[in-house]
């Protein structure tokens, strides 16, 4: 019979005089003392004697018999197996089992035939479920024998022990049999779903001074930042899990070259032993000097847990340390935790050397609220408005606005085809209502609010619900509702009915339940209104107060240009001013350095002869010509259309002012209503514009918004050129994602690891190898470590960095940044010392293979050798030359050689052709002249060039692919300058680990 009741070890005497009881690692308290035969052993949901289906009289379903196991029926098979889900359940992943006790009153334990068929099922039973079935003793009885099994939910794979101790480590709490631990460290959905590392992953360890472990859970379950864990740690241990899997075997092998690990972790799981997979991540580790110890993870009994351990100490080096552990029970966790505790840096670094930097990965950072439409198609064409993007900007409000106007502080947020956005208010209303965020004073909730949605009038008409053509509607206002013969008369703001969000609303109300199409189209000419507008929903905000008019579009492309252009106009047909004299005032003006890149252009007569109100400038240049008309008109003092404009531009001088006073404010409304009335009174055949009227609500948005130029458009739109230059030049799939992948070449950030010296904030260094092996002087614009600014890092800290002025297309994985006095050379080619690992033939000349070196990740091929060939065991001096660009190396790098099944290690013992920079610079000049001519292509993310080449080698041109550019994000670590702990990395990839204290590599694998 098998019970599925948890028992205490029977220990009396007398019912096992001759055998001594084996050993359990199991603890005496994980079993349940007997139970009396009267309970019902089979739970509640047991079946009693004489319970049956159909007048069934229901032995088969009978489970007290202790040979139920034996040869179970299906129904008793479902009810075992249903038993055994809920004891697992209830013992929280765990059980023990016991098999050859019944509970109905016949003798204890089975006969070997039975035994061997009962743990047969037990044995099904455990795989149907994806739980270990663990033997923990065996005991004599007076029907035959007794044996207890400890049956334990499913850890993971081989491949995800490392992933899970990695979490139990770094978050203080014990894995659910589930890959509770493990889901912390994953980043990728896939990894999550798959429960397998498959990119290089960071986390850290902290020790205070008293040795004890900082990671600790705080009471609401959530585990401390990393910024707390460097504030309270006196060390600190850096892990790198890498992956375990064969798939990713080329991430580990980059994760071991590139991050410089001190030691390396090598996870062997007891149940499989020293696998295929465990010898590549041994080899490799030991390959680059790398020391290890073993961590085994002990799944199986006490006998073969120890046949196990003499296999894996049998196929280690004497020199591999090894250290058991348990991570689902915690079983001596408290020892490797000290272990790692007394891993020290094994490398010196001087600080007084030359600085380099070895780049391991870029990657971009998206960084408030503005929109506009820009048609990328020829307006004038046939696909004219079918392609209209609708831009979304955002810069922060809590920037000096003196630095927001900067290009650099203006961030693009969102393209989408017009018709598309409808969503943004759902991310408004997660920020109103607050968000957690992490600083160095702890975490904190951020609360947010939309306070002003900028753009045209066109833009901010559509996305709050007016008609976008104002000429279309009865009232032309969005702040009021003027009507066109009002707006001829009437010049105080007071004397317009103010438009209200309740008022629109109601009126959005009354369109939609309109009885008929022709009645909602009536009302929406009334009205102004096509729609209710999303806007109404954002949390805290006025549709009518808080979209401020734009004084670039009202006044330097509508007021302005329009006004000059009548009194222009007048002052020429009445004799007063010739206009080529104008004209070439203008052009003889002494404009300042900054105002001469946007000098107005020469007034032609047909531009003064036409009947729109253009006067065919630019902003800039409406805003430059504004600046000098007082000097152009200097010559007709007392004239009154000349007073007329000096008028407009001390408007312009007050509403462009950086800062207002209350009193200037209402001089400014004064000035706006005398200056319309004197507009109307000196051209009395003009028709007022919407625009005009607009000025009258410049005062009042003053007072509500703060100086105009805090919401003007200006600077918001010299981000289009960007994206309407690169339109042409790309088709029109998906052409959303090609501007945004364009746009994100911009923000360009680098990680990887310090290799000597020290670098500061805003230290210039050089940049490179490029594809033509030059190096460009690039400015650190800020330095993090482990999350935190510091200002400085030194050698053996990793670290990221932002760069000024360089597009991420420009870097790869592989390049350094390196201290000017080094004067650094690039190199084709090389010779370096190997020992072929495994190759299932011989390498011969021209054999082509990946070399990892570092961070480097390339394909070589071989040019010559000492020898014919090389196989499997051979050593051989052999001379490398890269394919696709020349590299930064240096003699005595370690380099991993790899392609298939194919195995070598070596180190670098000459470097033989340095890149010529002068023939560089010449081929670079030579490739930007072929790329002005032909131009790019339109489905090349890269445009074209020439593939560069060693000097004895001919020139080819190729196109840069987008695949040639690769990256991998992993999150970049900082940790603060100042008394900063000793920091130890550690790298995790199925089975391995690298230290180093202070600012040391793990590499656990």
């Amino acid at each position: 019979m098998a019970s599925l009741e948890e028992t205490e070890p029977t220990t009396e005497p007398e019912k096992c005089p001759d055998v001594t009881p084996v050993e359990s690692i199991v603890p005496a308290c994980m079993f349940a003392p007997d139970r009396d035969c009267a309970e019902d052993p089979c739970g509640e949901e047991g079946l009693e004697d004489g319970e049956g289906t159909n007048g069934d009289t229901g032995d088969h379903l009978d489970l007290s018999n202790k040979l139920v196991l034996v040869s179970p029926t299906g129904q008793q098979y479902d009810s075992l197996l249903r038993h055994l889900r809920e004891q697992i359940d209830e013992g929280c992943g765990e059980t023990i089992y016991v098999v050859g006790m019944g509970s109905d009153g016949g003798d204890y334990g089975l006969d070997d035939k039975d035994m061997e068929a009962s743990v047969a099922t037990v044995r099904s039973l455990c795989e149907q479920i994806e739980t270990d079935l663990i033997f923990l003793r065996e005991r004599p009885d007076a029907g035959g024998k007794i044996r207890d099994y400890l049956i334990r939910r499913r850890v993971g794979e081989e491949d995800f022990l490392e992933s899970t101790l990695l979490g139990v480590l770094t978050h203080g709490e014990l894995d659910n049999g589930r890959g509770f631990a493990r889901q912390k460290l994953f980043r990728h959905k896939h990894e999550m779903e798959s429960g397998r590392t498959s990119s290089v992953g960071n986390d850290i360890l902290g020790f205070d001074k008293e040795g004890e472990v900082v990671n600790k859970p705080d009471s609401h379950g959530g585990g401390l930042d990393w910024t707390k864990i460097c504030e309270k740690s006196s060390k600190v241990i850096t892990f790198i899990d890498l992956a375990g899997h064969e798939k990713y075997l080329k991430t580990t092998v980059f994760g071991m070259t590139g991050h410089l690990p001190d030691f390396c972790m090598l996870m062997v799981g007891s149940n499989a032993g020293i696998v295929g997979m465990t010898k590549e991540h041994l080899g490799l580790a030991l390959a680059l000097n790398v020391p290890v110890f073993v961590v085994e993870d002990p799944r199986v009994g006490p006998e073969q847990r120890r046949r196990h351990r003499d296999g894996v100490q049998l196929q280690l080096r004497e020199d591999v340390s090894h250290l058991p552990d348990l991570q689902c029970d915690g079983e001596n966790m408290e020892l490797l935790k000290m272990f790692l505790n007394l891993l020290s840096s094994r490398t010196y670094f001087n600080n007084d050397e030359p600085a380099e930097f070895q780049i391991d990965d870029t990657y971009s950072v998206p960084l408030i609220l503005y929109t506009d439409e820009i048609e990328i198609c020829n307006p004038l064409g046939s696909h004219a408005s079918v392609n209209k993007l609708l831009m979304v900007y955002y810069t922060l409000g809590n920037i000096d606005p003196k630095f927001r106007s900067k290009l650099a502080a203006i961030r693009l947020l969102a393209i989408a085809k017009a018709n598309d956005i409808d969503q943004i208010d759902k991310d408004l209303k997660l920020l109103y209502n607050g968000v957690k965020i992490q600083t160095q004073n702890g975490e904190m909730d951020l609360f947010g609010a939309l306070i002003s949605l900028c753009g045209d009038t066109l833009a901010q008409h559509e996305l709050a619900g007016f008609k976008e053509g104002v000429g279309f509607a009865y009232s032309k206002c969005r702040h009021c509702e003027c009507t066109f013969e009002d707006m001829q008369i009437n010049f105080n703001e007071q004397s317009f009915t103010k438009r209200t969000v309740e008022k629109h609303i109601r009126q959005c109300i009354e369109i939609e339940r309109a009885s008929t199409e022709f009645l909602k189209s009536a009302l929406k000419t009334t009205y102004g209104i096509n729609r209710k507008s999303k806007l109404v929903e954002f949390p805290a905000f006025d549709l009518i107060q808080q979209t401020p008019q734009d004084i670039m579009h009202i006044i330097l492309e509508g007021v302005a240009p329009m006004e000059i252009k009548c009194v222009l106009k007048y002052l020429i047909l009445s004799g007063q001013m010739e206009l080529d004299i104008f004209n070439s005032a203008m052009q003889s003006f002494p404009f300042s350095s900054i105002d001469v890149r946007d000098k107005p252009c020469p007034v032609s007569v047909n531009t003064l002869s036409s009947n729109d109100n253009k006067l065919k400038q630019s902003s800039g240049q409406m805003l430059i010509l504004l600046k000098i008309m007082p000097f152009l008109l200097n010559n007709m003092k007392g004239n009154i259309y000349v007073k007329f404009i000096l008028e407009l531009i001390e408007i312009v001088q007050i509403v462009f002012a950086p800062v207002i006073s209350l009193q200037t404010v209402l001089r400014l409304k004064q000035m706006i209503e005398q200056h319309l009335k004197q507009f109307k009174q000196l051209f009395p055949d003009k028709n007022v514009t919407p625009k005009q009227h607009y000025m009258l609500h410049l005062p009042t948005q003053i007072l509500s918004l703060g100086p105009l130029t805090r919401h003007m458009c200006m600077r918001f739109e010299s981000k289009h050129c960007f994206f309407k230059q690169w339109s042409s030049k790309l088709n029109f799939k998906n052409v959303c994602k090609s501007l945004v992948n364009h746009n994100q070449l911009l923000e360009c950030l680098v990680s990887g690891t310090t290799l000597r010296g020290m670098i500061r904030l805003n230290d210039t260094l050089l940049l490179g190898p490029d594809p033509l092996g030059t190096f460009i002087p690039i400015a650190v614009k800020s330095i993090h470590r482990k999350r935190m600014p510091v200002k400085e890092v030194r050698g053996g800290q990793t670290a990221s960095f932002a760069l000024k002025k360089i597009k991420r297309s420009s870097i790869r994985k592989g390049m350094v940044m390196v201290a000017p006095k080094l004067m650094p050379q690039a190199t084709w080619e090389f010779e370096a010392e190997i020992l072929v690992l495994h190759h299932p033939t011989t390498i011969s000349p021209r054999y082509q293979a990946m070399v990892h070196c570092g961070s480097i990740r390339q394909t070589a091929t071989i040019l010559t050798m000492n020898r014919d060939c090389l196989r499997t065991g051979d050593k051989a001096t052999v001379h490398f030359r890269f394919i696709k660009t020349p590299e930064y190396l240096h003699c005595d790098h370690k380099l991993v050689f790899r392609e298939g099944r194919t195995k070598a290690v070596g180190t670098i013992t000459k470097l033989l052709q340095a890149v010529n920079t002068q023939a560089a610079k010449a081929q670079q000049a030579k490739m930007l002249s072929n790329k002005k001519m032909f131009g790019t292509g339109a489905n090349e993310e890269a445009g074209s060039s020439e593939r560069p080449t060693s000097p004895n080698s001919a020139q080819l041109p190729v196109s840069i692919r987008q695949s040639d550019v690769y990256s991998e994000l992993w999150f970049t670590r900082s940790l603060q300058a100042q008394q900063e702990p000793p920091d130890l990395h550690l790298y995790s990839e199925g089975g391995g680990v690298t230290a180093r204290p202070l600012d040391g590599n793990v590499s656990l694998i």
